[in-house]
């Protein structure tokens, strides 16, 4: 259930961190335009042990960044919402088409409930309810661990306990635990799916905000010597600074300026 290439090059961006870019630039090697350009191939399979191998290295970047925000991984997340549901909720800090796709689901499909399962809010629902939430722990959540870290270390600055998701909702369905995406009536209905971008998705992207990404190229020197990304339209008049295009060596060269 990791997401394919493409999925993972969206969450870096919207992660907003170049260190992570290179955390798991593996996974998205010599496959990335096919699954940029939507033509079906799949990312390259990867064996459990690699897959956690790259997410374990984007979650202890960021648990750098908050070094005083408690985290707590998928498993123990999901225990915790299972047995003790009335002490913890799960904020999902990523905007609302990401929300649309899935979100987390704290209980199994189809147990049955014993008692209230926990609640689960978007960011902007909590803001609204945290007076009414007493003395709950809010287990943020986002993609990879960036958005949801920082807003955990702003609740705890507010004197609100809270917890970051480490690794987000791909460390969630690594670990094959339920999503749920909202049905016409609003009630929750099991998904496997996770947010991704197509290639005219990230090519809208590059063309009206270039200044906020930047294009990796991870491929080998022969591979790039044949043909790179254009984030562009050939012959269009630029109002703006194109967006970037780097190889990989390039990127870890200019981190600390991008």
């Amino acid at each position: 259930q990791l997401p394919h290439t493409a999925d993972w090059l969206r969450h870096l961006y919207a992660e907003a961190t170049v260190a992570a870019v290179a955390a798991v630039a593996a996974i998205a090697a010599d496959m990335a335009w096919r699954a940029l350009t939507g033509s079906g191939a799949a990312a390259p399979t990867l064996r459990p042990a690699e897959r956690k191998q790259q997410l374990a290295e984007t979650e202890r970047l960021f648990a750098d960044k908050f070094p005083n925000v408690c985290s707590v991984t998928a498993r123990e997340a999901h225990a915790l919402l299972q047995h003790q549901p009335g002490s913890y909720v799960l904020v999902d800090v990523r905007n609302k088409d990401e929300q649309q796709v899935s979100m987390l689901q704290p209980g199994q499909p189809g147990a049955v409930l014993t008692q209230q399962p926990a609640v689960v809010l978007t960011q902007q629902q909590f803001e609204q309810r945290k007076e009414e939430l007493g003395d709950k722990t809010a287990i943020c959540y986002c993609t990879v661990g960036y958005r949801s870290g920082v807003y955990a270390q702003q609740l705890q600055q507010q004197g609100i306990q809270a917890a970051n998701l480490s690794g987000g909702i791909c460390a969630w369905t690594q670990e094959g635990l339920p999503l749920a995406a909202a049905d016409d009536d609003g009630s929750p209905v099991p998904t496997n799916k996770v947010c991704s971008v197509t290639a005219r998705e990230a090519h809208a992207l590059l063309q009206h905000q270039p200044g906020s990404y930047v294009l990796v190229d991870v491929r080998n020197k022969d591979e790039q010597q044949v043909s790179m990304l254009q984030p562009g339209q050939p012959g269009a008049v630029l109002t703006q600074q194109p967006a970037v295009v780097l190889t990989q060596q390039q990127f870890e060269q200019r981190k600390e300026e991008l």
